[in-house]
């Protein structure tokens, strides 16, 4: 009996896999040996009828169920059972017999306050939509903690159009404006779906910039500065992702979008320096310099992102709109060059320096300049670069109570 029950490294025993691979014939065997064993439990609470429940295993649902019944209510440490599974797979087949056995299972609700239909709704198969319904018309009203309805949820997902932006598909949002007047388009253009955000964002973020352009004909100032759920707008995202053409486009359809925020302060121009897209930043740039001092919550700005990223073009271009963004200090008084020697780019510590030797000896909030960084890091190769382009002899940058120490050549 013990041996029956022994468990892989996954923590299921013979009777679990045999079901959640579909194999009923041993599936019977198994039972015969041990009829016991349907009432074992797996990772998360899952038993046998769950495993074969979520992948769509009809036969081996039935064996189970014309052995002990009684398991066709215990759910796992979420709260979803077997129907719940099942519906969200879009097993009609097992959604019914569950049913059959149990039309009660229906009502269950998992930890979410989600019962079966708020789970099919998510699927693709409205034939398991129709079997919950017509189990019992009235749980569609249900709501769960969060307020909504299998209906709500239904609602929420992603239209047609939603589909073939996030695809690509310009065949077929091109068609939506054959069919569609200008008014229900734009209506259609900024709606949101399931996962926060309108049919721009998706797009956006894969770059296809025909998309973008035709969405864009119909999406008001609100639409274009509409946010996922992560927080940023479609010039973030393409910041971002490096689609200087799409960053032009959105540019050119509300300029003022370079001044919006994501989380944490991040301007467009922060995402695409972070990043390392020039193109992107020297048409932000032209577009609007006085984003270039704008530094996230933590008071690291663009040069300082982009130097410790080690983008040299990028600090070269930040630094020809304006050399004294190199002495802007964060919160924790370190200015790029802190920034930059803690990375690998040597070119990027240099071109630092030679902007204003003077400023390897800015003191941050810990006493430290940004020779002492790389000695204490051990990043020898840096410290080099930053003293030779300096004048000053080594002492000059020792402290109180903080000697720097020689960084070998």
């Amino acid at each position: 009996m013990e041996g029956a029950r022994e468990k892989n490294r996954s923590g299921f025993n013979a009777l679990n896999v045999a079901a959640r691979e579909g194999h009923p014939v041993i599936v019977q065997v198994l039972l015969d040996h041990d009829h016991t064993l349907s009432r074992t439990f797996g990772p998360s609470n899952v038993t046998p009828l769950i495993s074969a429940a979520t992948r769509g295993h009809i036969e081996v649902i039935k064996l189970l169920m014309d052995k002990d019944c009684d398991m066709i209510e215990v759910a796992k440490t979420n709260g979803k059972n077997a129907l719940h599974l099942s519906a969200r797979q879009g097993h009609v087949d097992i959604v019914k017999a569950l049913l059959d056995k149990d039309p009660q299972l229906a009502w269950r609700i998992d930890k979410k306050g989600q019962t079966a239909p708020h789970m099919a709704v998510k699927g693709t198969n409205c034939d398991v939509v129709k079997a919950l319904v017509d189990a019992d018309p009235a749980i569609v009203m249900l709501p769960d903690k969060f307020g909504s309805t299998a209906l709500h949820v239904a609602t929420r997902k992603d239209t047609e159009l939603h589909l073939a932006a996030q695809r690509g598909n310009v065949v077929a949002v091109r068609q939506f404006f054959t069919v569609t007047d200008a008014l229900m388009m734009g209506t259609m253009v900024n709606e949101i779906n399931g996962v926060g955000g309108n049919a721009l964002l998706a797009p956006t973020e894969k770059g296809h910039l025909d998309i973008v352009a035709d969405l864009l004909k119909y999406t008001d100032m609100e639409g274009a500065r509409e946010k996922n759920r992560s927080g940023f707008n479609a010039l973030h995202i393409a910041a971002r992702e490096g689609h200087p053409v799409i960053v032009q486009v959105l540019l050119d359809h509300d300029h003022t979008l370079s001044k919006t925020f994501g989380p944490s302060n991040v301007t467009p121009l922060i995402s695409a320096a972070t990043r390392g897209h020039i193109v992107v930043i020297q048409l932000l740039l032209d577009k609007d310099c006085d984003m270039i001092e704008v530094a996230k919550t933590n008071g690291k700005n663009a040069l300082h992102l982009s130097a410790r990223q080690g983008h040299v073009d990028i600090v070269k271009a930040l630094l020809d709109k304006y050399p004294q963004l190199a002495w802007r200090t964060d919160k924790k008084g370190q200015t790029a060059p802190h920034m930059a020697v803690k990375g690998t780019n040597c070119d990027v510590v240099k071109a630092l320096v030679d902007a204003d030797p003077a400023i390897v000896m800015l003191l941050d909030k810990f006493w430290s300049t940004a020779l002492h960084v790389p000695t204490r890091k051990k990043r020898a190769e840096a410290a080099i670069a930053a003293r030779r382009r300096t004048a000053w002899p080594l002492h000059s940058f020792s402290c109180p109570g903080r000697p720097l120490e020689t960084a070998r050549s």
